[in-house]
């Protein structure tokens, strides 16, 4: 995928709910400025790079939220772990 939001896109139009488990998104590391990402399905979103994740795997806005949860993501996970 090319954009955080369009791996949560393809993940709600390709993965029914499976009994609570939520599709798996894992964001590469690099600074993601530019997306208004708005979740509406369960998923879990893992950053994923060498080294500290944190510092890493960004994602950043200069306006308004970066990340909103809407009604359909009841069991949402977002993390960063170690690689």
């Amino acid at each position: 995928m090319k954009t955080v939001q369009s791996a949560l896109d393809h993940a709600d139009e390709t993965f029914p709910p499976r009994g609570g488990l939520p599709a798996l998104i894992f964001i590469h590391g690099g600074t993601y400025k530019t997306e208004f990402l708005v979740v509406d399905t369960d998923v879990a979103l893992i950053g994923a790079a060498p080294g500290n994740v944190a510092e890493s795997v960004i994602l950043e806005r200069s306006t308004e939220s970066t990340l909103m949860f809407v009604e359909g993501a009841k069991n949402c996970l977002c993390r960063s772990s170690h690689t």
